[in-house]
């Protein structure tokens, strides 16, 4: 038979006939500010005879001379909290106005150094400020009391930042679906970063979009790099791969290169100079080639190009799917329908294609 465990409760009775009172969820002796672990009557009368015997002699119960005796005693035990509880909420107070300096200077990407400098100001603005108010004092010793050092600003930057990124991996443990969209281009040292966005949608049909995290690729950016990092993303987070219904890219391989030729055909000097290096370099190309044929890449293996034709198309229509279900305006219902209605499209296309009809698949038409 399971054990049952009796609860118990202060009785506002015990302030006149033992002097208890209940502060902070404990049983508290006015007269020596003891407690007692339990709100049991044993234990308050156990301890009020133990040692104030004598007391009832005094200031008999249900006296006015004990009643105000009590008033006296609550109103010393209060004013005794109140000089303890003041320099710690001020010392609170001053820790949560340092970080949010620190947040500020974050978001304006400022140096660290800078925190003591704002220190500084404030102290100057606060002598004009508060010259003749009454606190005047004790808020310059508040300002004074900002810790804003380098390394304070350096430390409290990064606990913010941990705080922000722990809130956002509890919002995928608790989200329904998300989705992510990389981005991958360099810094400003040619270091290869990866912008890691997520959206998520919760139970009540919100969404929300944040930014996640900014992982480096020190050495090649090949999608093989890109997965890796984006399985030690998952792994970090603990999030469950079930809930992920979209990953979007933003094609830095096809635009990089757009960029190069752009670059290189912009100034004549540059595409002489580019032209003279293939000639010299022996290359099988002797110019930027725009339109090529396909049958230069010399396959063996027509059933690979196949592949790649189909692998081309397909995700050409992925893509499409993709930017409809983009958007702020989008709700759960129109993305659910979009959805649908591309599996019945999936459904159309392989009936195509046993019918070895390839209209949907314009790649592959043109290979055959």
């Amino acid at each position: 038979m399971a054990e049952r465990h009796r609860s118990y409760s202060f009785n506002s009775g015990w302030e006149e006939q033992y002097c208890f009172i209940e502060y902070r969820g404990k049983p508290v002796c006015l007269l020596c500010n003891g407690s007692v672990s339990i709100p049991k009557k044993s234990n308050v009368e156990r301890h009020f005879l133990t040692n104030y015997r004598n007391f009832n002699n005094e200031f008999p119960v249900k006296s006015e001379l004990r009643k105000q005796n009590l008033k006296d005693l609550k109103s010393k035990l209060t004013l005794q909290q109140c000089v303890f509880t003041k320099p710690i909420q001020q010392s609170s107070n001053v820790t949560i106005a340092s970080y949010k300096i620190c947040h500020v200077l974050a978001k304006s990407e400022k140096p660290f150094s800078n925190g003591e400098i704002v220190k500084e100001a404030m102290i100057s603005a606060g002598e004009s400020l508060f010259d003749g108010h009454k606190d005047k004092s004790a808020l310059m010793t508040s300002i004074r009391g900002l810790q804003l050092c380098h390394k304070t600003v350096a430390r409290r930057v990064e606990q913010i930042f941990d705080n922000l990124e722990s809130q956002i991996h509890q919002d995928l443990q608790s989200c329904e679906y998300f989705s992510l969209q990389l981005d991958e281009s360099p810094d400003i040292s040619d270091v290869a970063q990866l912008c890691v966005f997520v959206r998520m949608v919760f139970g009540d049909f919100t969404v929300r979009e944040e930014f996640v995290k900014l992982p480096p690729l020190h050495e090649r950016t090949r999608g093989e790099d890109i997965m890796n990092v984006f399985l030690k993303f998952v792994k970090e987070c603990n999030s469950l791969l079930s809930k992920l219904v979209a990953i979007t890219t933003d094609g830095a391989i096809s635009i990089t290169v757009t960029r190069v030729v752009d670059y290189i055909r912009s100034s004549s000097t540059r595409y002489r100079l580019f032209r003279n290096l293939l000639s010299v370099s022996d290359t099988e190309h002797g110019d930027i080639i725009f339109h090529a044929d396909i049958r230069w890449l010399k396959l063996d293996e027509i059933s690979w190009l196949l592949d790649l034709a189909f692998l081309t198309d397909i995700t050409s229509k992925l893509n499409e799917l993709t930017l409809e279900l983009q958007g702020k305006v989008r709700n759960i219902s129109s993305m659910i329908s979009v959805v649908n209605a591309f599996q019945k499209k999936l459904q159309l296309w392989i009936a195509h294609l046993n019918r070895n009809s390839f209209s949907h698949f314009p790649h592959m038409k043109s290979v055959l």
